[in-house]
């Protein structure tokens, strides 16, 4: 069963035909290997050796982004840069195995696979990415259309990993293949000139990928509460860089579910999503309807959780005098920069906190005074 292996070191012409066989299946990323029968593979080091264990081939390469096995059924990799055959051209420009556009075209005419190279810049497809540049004009149209954008790779992996649906992906063509590699088979990846992307999107951005996913139905307070030991509740947050930061800070320090009154801003705008690197496809949130604001902190209270509100005032407790007599669930209560919480907001809440600095300091960010709170408040699981 155990066929020679190998890479010809000069370049020749590429075809498809000579490759696309029935012993060939193709999958996107190490990690879903499990869902194609696959049982281990080696990804790293020299082409040193082979071994057959449990009808399984371990192959090690000099890549990362190659696995292949042997099972009943014939060869099986994953394929992104570097081809598994002997006879196959190495990339003359980059030395690897066949080049990406081939490797692509390969992927897509053995299986399916969605990566897409489009030429055309008006093409309908792409429509999902215009009017990046102007804010209201790209609310208006994800709205619209149910669907929200990320930009960057470790948002992407966020959104691949999250149950948000992930409708498509845009990337420089240079980062086709690592694209693939993150969202599951099925997702259309277009692939374009990079010079193309501000054509496109209206923005220049040196990450190279946009990711679009499906806005599914807004989830209700009492779902994300349900459970929860820690929550922070944020009023009147309109920065799209402190919202972001502030999932990041609330999924650092175990946050179980974020409220939002009705004027904070939306999460999953794009640039929240970059600066949280994500975390707000990972943290559940939930807005509060404005019949229901700033009346659900009392409910919070009423259900025995103690909320904290943070402010900068001078009469207000210490942060550090009460941690030691609040209860197990606790929410802790931000309002923007500036204007701080609403008179109506602290009044709802337990404890009027305030975190001490030094003389001239009257205040820090919002994102800054909540990862001290919830850092104060952070009781590692297990």
């Amino acid at each position: 069963m155990c066929r020679s292996i190998g890479m010809v070191e000069q370049p020749h012409e590429f075809d498809t035909a000579d490759f696309v066989t029935d012993d060939w299946v193709l999958v996107d990323r190490p990690g879903a290997l499990a869902l194609a029968d696959f049982h281990d593979a080696v990804l790293s080091g020299r082409l040193h050796h082979d071994t057959v264990t449990d009808g399984v081939l371990h192959v090690r390469f000099p890549t990362p982004d190659v696995a292949i096995v042997l099972t009943p059924t014939g060869w099986r990799c994953t394929l992104t840069h570097l081809a598994l055959r002997t006879g196959v051209p190495r990339d003359p420009v980059t030395g690897s195995g066949v080049s990406s556009f081939a490797a692509a075209r390969w992927r897509r005419e053995a299986r399916g696979m969605p990566l897409v190279m489009v030429e055309d810049l008006d093409d309908p497809r792409l429509s999902d990415y215009r009017h990046l540049r102007e804010p209201n004009v790209r609310a208006r149209a994800e709205r619209h259309a149910s669907i929200f954008t990320v930009e960057g790779w470790l948002s992407l992996e966020a959104l691949a990993e999250s149950p948000y649906p992930v409708r498509s992906a845009l990337v420089a063509t240079k980062h086709a293949a690592r694209a693939q590699s993150i969202v599951h088979s099925g997702v259309p990846v277009y692939a374009i000139a990079e010079s193309a992307l501000e054509q496109v999107t209206g923005i220049h951005f040196h990450r190279g990928i946009l990711g679009v996913a499906e806005r599914p139905a807004a989830l209700t307070p009492g779902a994300v509460l349900d459970g929860a030991r820690r929550v922070l509740v944020l009023e009147g947050v309109n920065d799209y860089e402190n919202l972001g930061a502030l999932f990041r800070n609330a999924s650092a320090f175990g946050v179980d579910a974020v409220l939002l009154d009705p004027t904070t801003t939306d999460p999953l705008y794009r640039r929240a999503t970059r600066v949280s690197l994500g975390h707000v496809l990972r943290v559940p949130f939930a807005r509060v309807g404005p019949g229901a604001w700033p009346t659900i902190l009392s409910d919070l209270r009423r259900d025995g959780m103690a909320v904290l509100a943070l402010t900068p005032a001078a009469d207000a407790t210490p942060l550090g005098s009460v941690l030691e007599q609040l209860p197990d669930k606790v929410a802790v209560l931000v309002g923007a920069e500036g204007p701080g919480l609403s008179d109506e907001a602290m009044a709802a809440a337990d404890h009027r906190v305030h975190i001490p600095m030094t003389p001239g300091t009257d205040s820090v960010n919002v994102a800054t005074s909540a990862a001290i709170a919830l850092a104060a408040l952070y009781q590692p699981h297990g």
